[in-house]
């Protein structure tokens, strides 16, 4: 297949993908190389150490503002606010020669530092590198006190301790959530206090300005570590891992849409409690999980948005978007826990997975 250029790609890709639901077609024709550093897209414009990262002004929020605000995706039409606790990832890799004398432990000589953007800030990564416009809101800094991180001890690929800072954040300031500007609203909740009520109520809020003006469809797609009741009225897809799912079962079984987050068992798409989609791990390997669950929800959001835009919609279209986006966020997740630390992924990486599971290979 001769693509030219980045549009009739797209669309011969998820035409390709629309055969292939209904036993028409078996692979798909080939594309573009591509190249990836191991740090990945998403960090490109931001600096983390702190000048433009902005984590000794007015809040955390700086971090997202600066990683996303403004920058033109590939995929320019779209555009996604991000809602949640932004993080800082970071990763003290070094190498142990010895164990300590004073207890039977690793002496670790620390080599290089490593950061990454980290929790609500990893998932606007994640779709910044897939070429979504994305603004990013998060939790105001306690007074004194640094941004959410998370630090690793890392040996080679091995972790060998973790430790965490400023583990809570206070709520989004409700002034800075725009209220245009954006077709799809994604929440990263993780309980670390940028999510409250009042933020729920502004997304409600702007769910609803969708039936005022007819020519805007806001999507909301939620991933949140607490009680999901909050988001039966205005979430279109929910994201909990086994554990979540399981313990509010009963109100995950409410939402006409979820997708459960399997681990290496893989991934799951539930319709009104009834499985509808699964599939094991498209990973050959694995190096990190760190992130993987953000990757999910982006991939995801990424893919649906597409399907929506070049596949016509049937009675089934709405099963067959969401089979595609479970499929892609299968993909995307496969690419970054094959990568160290916490990655991002791009199209091209989760077409190449994808062509290789149609493939056997």
């Amino acid at each position: 297949m001769n693509i030219e250029g980045r549009g009739r790609r797209q669309r011969d890709f998820w035409a390709v993908r629309a055969a292939e639901a209904f036993g028409t077609v078996t692979k798909e024709g080939s594309v573009d190389d591509y190249t990836q550093t191991a740090i990945g897209r998403g960090m490109e414009g931001l600096d983390m150490e702190g000048s433009r990262g902005g984590f000794t002004d007015s809040g955390c929020h700086r971090l997202g503002d600066r990683l996303c605000d403004g920058n033109e995706g590939r995929h320019g039409t779209f555009s996604t606010l991000v809602l949640g606790d932004a993080m800082v990832d970071v990763y003290y890799i070094g190498t142990a020669t010895r164990l300590n004398p004073e207890a039977p432990i690793p002496v670790v000589k620390i080599d290089k530092t490593l950061r990454f953007p980290g929790g609500a800030a990893n998932v606007a990564a994640n779709l910044q590198s897939l070429g979504i416009r994305v603004s990013l809101r998060s939790g105001e800094l306690f007074y004194g006190h640094g941004p959410i991180t998370k630090n690793r001890l890392m040996v080679g690929d091995t972790q060998i301790a973790r430790w965490d800072e400023n583990d809570q954040c206070g709520s989004i300031d409700l002034k800075r959530i725009p209220n245009e500007g954006f077709d799809t609203i994604v929440v990263a909740d993780y309980g670390k206090g940028s999510i409250t009520p009042g933020v729920i109520n502004v997304v409600q809020r702007l769910k609803r300005s969708e039936f005022i003006d007819k020519r805007t469809v806001i999507n909301v797609f939620v991933d949140t570590k607490t009680d999901p009741t909050p988001w039966l009225t205005s979430a279109l897809v929910m994201f909990p891992n086994e554990r979540e799912y399981r313990q509010y079962s009963k109100v995950y079984d409410q939402f006409e849409w979820v997708v459960s987050k399997r681990g290496a068992r893989g991934i799951a798409l539930h319709r009104f409690s009834k499985v509808v989609y699964e599939a094991p791990s498209f990973a050959r390997f694995v190096r990190s999980v760190n992130g993987a669950g953000d990757s999910v929800m982006a991939g995801f959001v990424f893919s649906y948005l597409n399907s929506q835009r070049y596949l016509t919609y049937t009675p089934k279209g709405e099963t067959v978007h969401m089979i595609f986006a479970t499929q892609y966020a299968n993909a995307m997740a496969a690419v970054v826990v094959e990568k160290p630390y916490t990655a991002t992924a791009t199209n091209e990486e989760v077409e190449e997975v994808l062509r290789r599971v149609n493939e056997g290979r």
